[in-house]
C-alpha cells in the first residue's frame, strides 16, 4: 500500500483500554508574515444557555442532576492523572466551567484553510481533529457549532509524518504508537472508556495575531497534529458537547505552544483568563505577558503536567493545621498540585480537604446538609461574601492566591429555593492522591504558564479587559482584548454552563492504549 494519503479510507481498527484528554478552541484567519507572533484565541464556554448558567435570567442555580453530570465529567478526567520576532497569538475561548466543563476555540487547518472547533486542554499535548474516514464521529453538535472532518486528500499542503521522525518517537512516550506503512499511528484511551486512534500528519495551521494594539491579522505555520479516524465512546461519538477535536497546551514538545516556540514563531509562554459562569468564555494568549501584579510559583521540574508546590491553606484569618508534606510530590512523581483549566471544580488531598471543611463549618453560622457526599448550605442569598470567609492558598516561593466564596461554592437549585454547595472534593473521591485547581478556582484570574522559566503566575483580573503583552521591540507593550477576535458562527465569547469535574490541565498521564490495526 502507498502512503496513508492514498489509502486512509481502508483502515479498520480495533481498540482496548484508555485514558482521557482535554480540548481547546482556536480561531482562524488568513495569511500574515511575521517574526514571532502573539497568538490570540477567544474561547467559549459550552452551554451558556442551559440551566445553572449565570447568563440565564431567572435561574437559581443548577439542578442536582446537572451537578452529577459535572462531577462525573471531572471524575472521568481525573483518571488521566494516574501516571501516564515577537508578536502575540490570540485564541478566543467559548464554553463554561459549568454544565459540561468545556472551553473551546476555533482554528484553521490545511490549504485551503478549513475551520475546526477544538477543546482547549492544558492537560494534554497533542492537537488532534476528527479525520476522514470516521464512521463514528459525530456529524452535529449540541453546542451549535458546525462540525468538520479533516481530509488529507483535500489539502494541498498536508502530508504524513514518518514513523522515523522525532515527533513519532516523542509520541511513543505519551501514547501507544505503531508504524504502519511507514506512517506514525497513535492511540489514546480515556478514563470514561472512550478511545481515539489516528496517525500523525503535518499541515498548515492558521491562527490570529495582534499587530499593534488593535489590528488582527492571520498567520500560518506548519504544525504536526493527529488525524483521528477511529473514535469510540459517547464522549467522542455523541452529539452532546461534540467538537472536532482537542488542542493540547501541555509542557511537552508536541503541544501547539511548544511547536510554535521551537519554530521561533511565538514564545513558550501563554496565559488564559476564564470568565466563569457570569461571562462568555474568555481569552487565551501566547506571548510574553507584561501585567503588573502577577505573582509566580515555580513548576515542579520534570513533570508532565503543570504541577506546583502548594504549602498551606488559610480560612479567613485561621491557618489550617496541615503538614505541607501532604501536598508534596513524592519520589515516584506522584502528588503535588496541578493547574487544570479542564477540570470544573477542585480536588484537594484528603487531609487538607477535611481540615478545610471542618474550619468552614466552624465559622459559618448557616445550617447545612449532606447531599450525595457534598456539603450544601441552606442559604439562598447571592451575597455569599457576607457569610462565608475568604480562603488563601500559599505556594512555594511566597506566592499567594486569594479566593472568594464563589471560588469554592456553587449555587444549586432545590425545591422553591437554592443552596450553596461545596465545589471542592477530596482527591480520594477520584482515586487520586494529588490536588487539582480547576476552573472554579482559576476563573476571573489571569493565569500565566511560562514553560521556559518553569513557573506559573496569576492575578485577579477582569477577563473582559485587555491584557498587556510584550511586543518585543521599542514600541512597548501591546493591548490584547477579548473583543479583537471572536469565535465565528458568531465568533463571540459565550460560556457554557455547568460544573466540570477534574478535567485537569495536566499533560496526559495516559493509560497505555493497546490496539490491533488491520489494513
Amino acid at each position: 500500500m502507498e502512503g496513508l494519503k492514498s489509502g486512509t479510507r481502508d483502515f479498520r481498527c480495533t481498540w482496548k483500554r484508555i485514558s482521557f484528554i482535554f480540548i481547546f478552541t482556536l480561531i482562524s484567519f488568513h495569511n500574515f508574515e511575521f517574526t514571532r507572533a502573539k497568538l490570540i484565541l477567544p474561547v467559549k464556554r459550552s452551554f451558556s444557555q442551559l440551566e445553572g448558567s449565570g447568563l440565564r435570567k431567572g435561574t437559581d442555580g443548577m439542578t442536582k442532576e446537572h451537578f452529577r453530570q459535572l462531577k462525573d465529567h471531572d471524575f472521568q478526567r481525573s483518571l488521566r492523572h494516574q501516571r501516564m520576532l515577537t508578536s502575540v497569538a490570540d485564541f478566543p475561548l467559548d464554553g463554561n466551567e459549568y454544565y459540561v466543563g468545556l472551553y473551546y476555540t476555533e482554528l484553521g487547518l490545511g490549504t485551503p484553510s478549513q475551520k475546526y472547533y477544538v477543546q482547549v486542554d492544558t492537560g494534554s499535548d497533542l492537537l488532534w481533529v476528527n479525520c476522514k474516514p470516521c464512521p463514528r464521529c459525530p456529524r452535529e453538535s449540541n453546542l451549535n457549532v458546525p462540525l468538520n472532518l479533516y481530509d488529507l486528500l483535500e489539502t494541498s499542503t498536508g502530508k504524513n509524518v514518518s514513523c522515523l521522525s522525532s515527533e513519532c518517537k516523542t509520541l511513543a512516550s505519551i501514547s501507544a504508537s505503531r508504524c504502519v506503512d511507514k506512517s506514525c499511528y497513535y492511540g489514546f484511551g480515556y478514563g470514561d472508556g472512550s478511545t481515539t486512534m489516528g496517525y500523525l500528519v503535518e499541515d498548515v495551521l492558521t491562527f490570529s495575531t495582534i499587530v499593534g494594539n488593535d489590528t488582527v491579522k492571520n498567520a500560518t505555520a506548519n504544525i504536526v497534529f493527529g488525524c483521528g479516524f477511529n473514535q469510540t465512546g459517547s464522549s467522542l461519538t455523541s452529539s452532546d458537547r461534540a467538537v472536532d477535536g482537542i488542542m493540547g497546551f501541555g509542557r511537552q514538545v508536541l503541544s501547539v505552544v511548544s511547536q510554535l516556540a521551537d519554530d521561533e514563531l511565538t514564545t513558550s509562554e501563554f496565559a488564559h483568563c476564564l470568565q466563569g459562569d457570569t461571562g462568555h468564555g474568555g481569552l487565551f494568549v501566547i506571548g510574553d505577558i507584561q501585567e503588573p501584579g502577577l505573582v509566580y510559583t515555580p513548576m515542579v521540574p520534570n513533570e508532565f503536567h503543570y504541577n506546583v508546590n502548594l504549602q498551606r491553606i488559610s480560612v479567613g484569618d485561621t491557618m489550617l493545621d496541615i503538614d505541607p508534606d501532604v501536598f508534596a510530590v513524592d519520589g515516584s512523581g506522584d502528588g503535588g498540585t496541578i493547574f487544570d483549566s479542564g477540570t470544573t471544580m477542585a480536588l484537594f488531598v484528603d487531609k487538607a480537604f477535611s481540615a478545610f471543611v471542618n474550619q468552614l463549618l466552624l465559622v459559618v453560622n448557616v445550617p447545612y446538609v449532606t447531599i450525595e457526599d457534598t456539603t450544601c448550605f441552606e442559604y439562598s442569598s447571592r451575597d455569599v461574601s457576607s457569610v462565608f470567609p475568604s480562603v488563601t492558598l500559599y505556594f512555594d516561593g511566597g506566592a499567594q492566591m486569594q479566593l472568594k466564596p464563589e471560588n469554592y461554592l456553587y449555587r444549586q437549585q432545590v425545591t422553591m429555593s437554592s443552596q450553596w454547595c461545596l465545589a471542592w472534593s477530596p482527591s480520594s473521591s477520584s482515586n487520586l492522591d494529588l490536588s487539582i485547581l480547576g476552573d472554579i478556582v482559576l476563573k476571573n484570574k489571569l493565569v500565566v504558564y511560562d514553560i521556559e522559566k518553569e513557573q506559573i503566575g496569576w492575578m485577579d483580573f477582569n477577563c473582559q479587559s485587555s491584557v498587556k503583552v510584550s511586543s518585543g521591540n521599542a514600541s512597548g507593550n501591546q493591548e490584547v482584548s477579548p473583543d479583537l477576535v471572536t469565535i465565528s458562527k458568531g465568533f463571540s465569547l459565550s460560556p457554557a454552563v455547568g460544573l466540570r469535574l477534574p478535567m485537569l490541565s495536566l499533560t496526559l498521564v495516559l493509560l497505555r492504549a493497546f490496539f490491533n490495526l488491520k489494513i
